[in-house]
């Protein structure tokens, strides 16, 4: 998440601080989809 935060700074259009929660808010929530993709079987395409 480090190298995105990096690399897509200012793709929201947001301040620093902003960036950094929804930042932070995705990080957290991609290892929660992608546990419960595994568990539904990988139905869909990543």
């Amino acid at each position: 998440m480090d190298y995105r935060r990096k690399t897509n700074r200012g793709v929201f259009g947001l301040s620093e601080a902003a960036e950094s929660l929804v930042f932070a808010y995705v990080g957290a929530n991609t290892t929660i989809l992608y546990r419960q993709w595994v568990a539904d079987g990988e139905k869909l395409p990543l």
